[in-house]
Protein backbone atom coordinates (compact mmCIF):
# COMPACT_ATOMS: atom_id res chain seq x y z
CA UNK A 1 0.00 0.00 0.00
CA UNK A 2 1.17 3.52 -0.72
CA UNK A 3 1.27 6.30 1.86
CA UNK A 4 -1.79 7.83 0.17
CA UNK A 5 -3.63 4.50 0.36
CA UNK A 6 -2.90 4.25 4.09
CA UNK A 7 -3.94 7.83 4.74
CA UNK A 8 -7.22 7.22 2.92
CA UNK A 9 -7.76 3.99 4.85
CA UNK A 10 -7.11 5.74 8.15
CA UNK A 11 -9.47 8.56 7.21
CA UNK A 12 -12.20 6.05 6.35
CA UNK A 13 -11.82 4.12 9.62
CA UNK A 14 -11.30 6.93 12.11
CA UNK A 15 -13.10 9.99 13.41
CA UNK A 16 -11.70 13.34 12.21
CA UNK A 17 -9.91 13.96 15.52
CA UNK A 18 -8.34 10.51 15.58
CA UNK A 19 -7.35 10.85 11.94
CA UNK A 20 -5.61 14.16 12.67
CA UNK A 21 -3.82 12.49 15.56
CA UNK A 22 -2.70 9.67 13.27
CA UNK A 23 -1.22 12.12 10.77
CA UNK A 24 0.46 14.05 13.61
CA UNK A 25 2.05 10.86 14.96
CA UNK A 26 3.21 9.78 11.50
CA UNK A 27 4.75 13.21 10.89
CA UNK A 28 6.62 13.30 14.20
CA UNK A 29 7.72 9.68 13.86
CA UNK A 30 9.22 10.43 10.46
CA UNK A 31 10.97 13.55 11.79
CA UNK A 32 12.42 11.64 14.74
CA UNK A 33 13.55 8.83 12.44
CA UNK A 34 15.39 11.33 10.23
CA UNK A 35 16.97 12.93 13.31
CA UNK A 36 18.15 9.61 14.79
CA UNK A 37 19.08 7.84 11.57
CA UNK A 38 16.25 5.30 11.64
CA UNK A 39 14.18 4.12 8.67
CA UNK A 40 11.95 7.14 8.08
CA UNK A 41 9.50 5.32 5.81
CA UNK A 42 9.06 2.55 8.38
CA UNK A 43 8.53 5.11 11.13
CA UNK A 44 5.89 6.95 9.12
CA UNK A 45 4.20 3.65 8.24
CA UNK A 46 4.06 2.67 11.90
CA UNK A 47 2.53 6.05 12.71
CA UNK A 48 -0.18 5.63 10.09
CA UNK A 49 -0.97 2.10 11.30
CA UNK A 50 -0.83 2.53 15.06
CA UNK A 51 -4.45 3.52 15.78
CA UNK A 52 -6.30 1.91 12.86
CA UNK A 53 -8.45 -0.21 15.19
CA UNK A 54 -8.67 2.32 18.03
CA UNK A 55 -12.33 3.13 17.41
CA UNK A 56 -13.58 -0.39 16.85
CA UNK A 57 -16.10 -1.49 19.46
CA UNK A 58 -14.88 -3.56 22.39
CA UNK A 59 -16.91 -6.62 21.20
CA UNK A 60 -15.32 -6.35 17.76
CA UNK A 61 -11.84 -6.10 19.25
CA UNK A 62 -12.55 -9.01 21.59
CA UNK A 63 -13.56 -11.10 18.58
CA UNK A 64 -10.35 -10.20 16.75
CA UNK A 65 -8.29 -11.09 19.81
CA UNK A 66 -10.15 -14.36 20.38
CA UNK A 67 -9.87 -15.36 16.72
CA UNK A 68 -6.10 -14.75 16.79
CA UNK A 69 -5.55 -17.73 19.07
CA UNK A 70 -2.97 -15.77 21.07
CA UNK A 71 -3.04 -16.34 24.82
CA UNK A 72 -3.32 -13.15 26.89
CA UNK A 73 -3.12 -12.78 30.65
CA UNK A 74 -5.84 -11.48 32.98
CA UNK A 75 -4.26 -8.03 33.30
CA UNK A 76 -4.46 -7.56 29.54
CA UNK A 77 -8.13 -8.58 29.44
CA UNK A 78 -8.84 -6.08 32.23
CA UNK A 79 -7.44 -3.22 30.13
CA UNK A 80 -9.74 -2.53 27.14
CA UNK A 81 -7.93 0.72 26.36
CA UNK A 82 -4.93 -1.40 25.40
CA UNK A 83 -6.76 -3.74 23.02
CA UNK A 84 -6.23 -1.52 19.99
CA UNK A 85 -2.46 -1.95 20.03
CA UNK A 86 -2.84 -5.71 19.71
CA UNK A 87 -5.77 -5.62 17.29
CA UNK A 88 -3.96 -2.97 15.25
CA UNK A 89 -0.95 -5.25 15.01
CA UNK A 90 -3.19 -8.16 13.93
CA UNK A 91 -5.06 -6.01 11.40
CA UNK A 92 -1.84 -4.69 9.89
CA UNK A 93 -0.36 -8.19 9.65
CA UNK A 94 -3.34 -10.28 8.66
CA UNK A 95 -5.59 -7.90 6.72
CA UNK A 96 -3.18 -5.37 5.21
CA UNK A 97 -0.38 -7.89 4.73
CA UNK A 98 2.33 -5.77 6.35
CA UNK A 99 5.45 -7.91 6.64
CA UNK A 100 7.95 -5.53 8.23
CA UNK A 101 8.35 -7.16 11.64
CA UNK A 102 9.81 -4.08 13.30
CA UNK A 103 6.89 -1.94 12.13
CA UNK A 104 4.42 -4.55 13.35
CA UNK A 105 6.18 -4.77 16.71
CA UNK A 106 6.20 -0.98 17.07
CA UNK A 107 2.43 -0.92 16.55
CA UNK A 108 2.00 -3.76 19.03
CA UNK A 109 3.93 -2.07 21.87
CA UNK A 110 3.09 1.58 21.23
CA UNK A 111 0.70 1.78 24.20
CA UNK A 112 2.23 -0.34 26.97
CA UNK A 113 5.86 -0.41 25.89
CA UNK A 114 8.25 -3.18 26.90
CA UNK A 115 11.80 -3.67 28.06
CA UNK A 116 14.47 -3.66 25.37
CA UNK A 117 12.62 -1.60 22.78
CA UNK A 118 14.20 -1.00 19.38
CA UNK A 119 14.87 2.50 18.09
CA UNK A 120 11.78 2.35 15.87
CA UNK A 121 9.62 1.14 18.76
CA UNK A 122 10.85 4.02 20.92
CA UNK A 123 10.23 6.50 18.14
CA UNK A 124 6.60 5.44 17.70
CA UNK A 125 5.99 5.35 21.46
CA UNK A 126 7.38 8.85 21.89
CA UNK A 127 5.68 10.18 18.75
CA UNK A 128 2.32 8.91 19.97
CA UNK A 129 2.80 10.38 23.44
CA UNK A 130 4.07 13.77 22.28
CA UNK A 131 2.43 14.21 18.86
CA UNK A 132 1.78 17.69 17.51
CA UNK A 133 -1.91 17.42 18.41
CA UNK A 134 -1.17 16.71 22.10
CA UNK A 135 -2.14 19.69 24.27
CA UNK A 136 -1.34 18.59 27.83
CA UNK A 137 0.93 20.90 29.82
CA UNK A 138 4.28 19.18 29.13
CA UNK A 139 3.66 18.18 25.51
CA UNK A 140 5.62 20.96 23.84
CA UNK A 141 8.53 20.61 26.25
CA UNK A 142 8.64 16.87 25.71
CA UNK A 143 8.74 17.31 21.95
CA UNK A 144 11.86 19.43 22.41
CA UNK A 145 13.40 16.78 24.68
CA UNK A 146 12.55 14.09 22.09
CA UNK A 147 14.97 15.67 19.62
CA UNK A 148 17.66 16.17 22.27
CA UNK A 149 17.57 12.72 23.82
CA UNK A 150 15.00 10.11 22.82
CA UNK A 151 15.63 7.93 25.88
CA UNK A 152 15.08 10.84 28.26
CA UNK A 153 11.79 11.67 26.57
CA UNK A 154 10.81 8.00 26.57
CA UNK A 155 11.38 7.79 30.31
CA UNK A 156 9.20 10.79 31.01
CA UNK A 157 6.40 9.65 28.71
CA UNK A 158 6.22 6.13 30.16
CA UNK A 159 6.30 7.48 33.72
CA UNK A 160 3.51 9.88 32.84
CA UNK A 161 1.39 7.04 31.45
CA UNK A 162 1.96 4.87 34.53
CA UNK A 163 1.06 7.73 36.87
CA UNK A 164 -2.04 8.57 34.80
CA UNK A 165 -3.31 4.98 34.97
CA UNK A 166 -2.54 4.60 38.68
CA UNK A 167 -4.29 7.87 39.55
CA UNK A 168 -7.46 6.56 37.89
CA UNK A 169 -7.35 3.13 39.47
CA UNK A 170 -6.59 1.42 36.18
CA UNK A 171 -4.31 -1.59 35.96
CA UNK A 172 -0.72 -0.93 34.96
CA UNK A 173 0.65 -3.68 32.78
CA UNK A 174 3.88 -5.37 33.88
CA UNK A 175 5.23 -4.51 30.42
CA UNK A 176 4.90 -0.81 31.23
CA UNK A 177 6.68 -1.17 34.56
CA UNK A 178 9.42 -3.24 32.93
CA UNK A 179 9.70 -0.62 30.19
CA UNK A 180 10.09 2.13 32.78
CA UNK A 181 12.77 0.19 34.68
CA UNK A 182 14.61 -0.62 31.46
CA UNK A 183 14.67 2.90 30.04
CA UNK A 184 15.74 4.38 33.38
CA UNK A 185 18.58 1.84 33.61
CA UNK A 186 19.56 2.65 30.05
CA UNK A 187 19.75 6.34 30.95
CA UNK A 188 21.77 5.68 34.11
CA UNK A 189 24.26 3.59 32.14
CA UNK A 190 24.65 6.23 29.44
CA UNK A 191 25.75 9.85 29.48
CA UNK A 192 22.90 12.34 29.62
CA UNK A 193 22.98 16.14 29.84
CA UNK A 194 22.10 17.39 33.31
CA UNK A 195 18.37 17.34 33.94
CA UNK A 196 17.43 15.54 30.71
CA UNK A 197 16.83 12.21 32.42
CA UNK A 198 14.51 13.36 35.14
CA UNK A 199 11.23 11.52 35.29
Amino acid sequence: MTKTDLEQLAESRLSPGRYRHTLAVARLARELAVHYGADEEAAELAGLLHDLTKEESVPTQLQILTDSGIIYDDIFWASPSLYHAETGYLYARDVLGIRNEEVLSAVRVHTAGKAGMTLLEEILYVADGTAYDRTYAEAEELRVVAFRNLDACMARVVRRKIDWAAARGRPVLPNSLECCDWICMKIRQGSLPAGEGRI
